[in-house]
This record gives structure tokens, sequence and C-alpha cells, in this order.
């Protein structure tokens, strides 16, 4: 595992706890961009259904995401979809 990655990671969670709308949106664009993959999927997915906030633009970012994850992770983000948190607008 890189240090730097999980440096970095631990910086957008803490981007993702915020209750400002830019700072989650940041927080959720930036992890689809550079930690959807093999080795942090189950984390991205984890705290997309974690994130609640009625932003709109929070609500698109979580769901343009999920659409990242699905392209890249069909079968785990299928799953996921089947069992979530996510409001309906999002979903």
């Amino acid at each position: 595992m890189d240090k730097n990655k999980k440096r970095v990671w631990l910086f957008l969670e803490d981007r993702m706890k915020s209750d400002k709308e830019y700072e989650i949106r940041f927080g959720v664009v930036m992890a689809m961009a550079h930690y959807i993959d093999e080795e942090y999927i189950d984390n991205v997915l984890q705290w997309m259904d974690r994130i609640s906030h009625e932003g709109y633009y929070v609500k698109m970012a979580v769901a343009w995401a999920l659409s990242v994850c699905y392209v890249k992770f069909p079968q785990k983000t299928m799953n996921y979809l089947k069992e979530n948190h996510l409001d309906d607008f999002t979903y």
C-alpha cells in the first residue's frame, strides 16, 4: 500500500465527513477520480453509503461516483445498490 495514497485517502475521508456541501463534493469527486480501484473500491462504496447531505451537488457527485464504480466494478456495485442507504434522488 502506497503511504502517500493512504494519507490522501484519509484527507478525503475528512472532507466527506464535513457538513459543508462543497467540501463533501470535493472528497467524493477526488475519491472517484483516484480511488475506484481494486484496493479502495470497498472503501469508496462504504463512504458513498455514509454520506447524507441535502445539497444537490453532493447528491450528484455521489451518483456520478457510483456510476463510475458500476463501470469499473459492476458486480460489487450492483450488490451495493441492492442494499444501500441512498436517498431516492441520489439512487
